[in-house]
């Protein structure tokens, strides 16, 4: 028996199709060092792992101090204010 298609078994090697050359001009979103950009999910990581660790025992103090309605003090508002001012 000797089958013919591509990607068969037959009594010779099986054969499968040829593959298509990806060139760094074909190739989407590929830069001008010719390697594909980086997506949209890659970035997010990047700036996750660059995050500084979370300090838990502040995290906590804090959490302690808005229950108890400490925290949401006229001064630390408009520091709030000013920070996210400066942001923009």
């Amino acid at each position: 028996m000797n089958v013919k298609k591509p990607g068969t078994v037959g009594t010779s090697k099986i054969q499968r199709p040829a593959r298509k050359s990806i060139t760094a001009a074909s190739a989407p979103h590929a830069g001008a060092s010719g390697r594909t950009a980086p997506t949209e999910l890659a970035k997010w990581i990047k700036k996750a792992r660059n995050l500084p660790e979370v300090r838990q025992d502040l995290v906590e103090r804090v959490k302690a101090e808005i229950a108890a309605g400490n925290y949401e003090t006229p001064e630390k508002l408009q520091i709030a204010a000013e920070r996210m001012l400066e942001e923009i």
